[in-house]
């Protein structure tokens, strides 16, 4: 199975950078960081014309082993980023029908709706995820890159035109979507 069919370039771009940023940062912290704790630990040994000196380059040389931390938290973010993407990729990449229900999503992921949704939103707009389209009512994402995904089978979550059976009026709905009637107020179900 080619797992790679949802993810885009860019993720092994985000490999290498996600890697050259954590060397980058834990270089810094082991640099830096033991240059501060010297600083600050020989302030009370030296004269008072260099103590303000001492103090400032161990500032500062703190302030350069923060920017390691910063490196090495952003590192492992994008590391979570690039796991979720490829999760998503592979729950795709299994699917038979060109279409991942919410259903399918909870029950492969452990995650409800609106913590999935918000990182597949995510996954795509940061460029991760390819060849698929979101849709929210009702939420599943629509894979445009299977063979077997038909025309047919994205065509059956497309909005219908329906008629209200308690007052006639005409209303757009989704299959498998809940909604009140804009007209009378009447539970319609798609």
């Amino acid at each position: 199975m080619n797992t790679s069919m949802y993810l885009t370039n860019k993720l092994s771009g985000d490999k290498a950078k996600r890697v050259i940023l954590m060397v980058i940062g834990v270089l810094g912290i082991l640099f830096w960081g033991p240059l501060a704790l010297v600083g600050f630990a020989t302030v009370t040994d030296t004269s008072q014309n260099s103590v303000g000196f001492n103090i400032a380059m161990s500032v500062t040389c703190l302030v350069f082993a923060g920017v390691g931390v910063m490196l090495v938290i952003l590192s492992n973010k994008t590391a979570k980023k690039i796991a979720m993407a490829k999760q998503y990729s592979y729950i795709f990449c299994s699917d038979n029908d060109g279409v991942v229900t919410a259903e399918e999503l909870t029950a492969q992921t452990g995650k409800q709706l609106p913590q999935f949704a918000a990182e597949i939103d995510d996954l795509i707009s940061k460029g991760y995820l390819t060849n698929c389209v979101v849709q929210r009512q009702p939420y599943a994402v629509l894979l445009s890159a299977r063979d077997n995904a038909t025309v047919n089978t994205m065509n059956a979550y497309a909005e219908r035109a329906m008629s209200c059976p308690a007052c006639g009026g005409q209303v757009s709905i989704r299959p498998g979507q809940q909604m009140a009637c804009p007209y009378c107020g009447s539970p319609i179900h798609g």
